[in-house]
């Protein structure tokens, strides 16, 4: 599963929309989209990491494996 895909199933688990997303992890709307949809022009950078994992109540290193490719499913 690709890293975008992962983080929105992350996400609509964590039962948030884009916009809850964004407020609670500080992390911009279209920024996270862009993610989401592999879009984004540089990956996701640590600070965003920590921010968007502890929104979404995800362990850190599983969304840093996750982010690095390090996919174990």
């Amino acid at each position: 599963m690709e890293f975008g895909q992962w983080l929105r199933d992350q996400r609509t688990k964590a039962g948030l929309t884009i916009e809850q997303a964004s407020e609670r992890s500080g992390v911009q709307a279209e920024r996270l989209k862009s993610l989401e949809l592999g879009y984004a022009k540089k990956g996701v950078t640590a600070q965003e990491s920590q921010k968007i994992a502890a929104a979404y109540r995800i362990d850190i290193q599983e969304f840093l494996d996750k982010a690095m490719g390090k996919d174990q499913s």
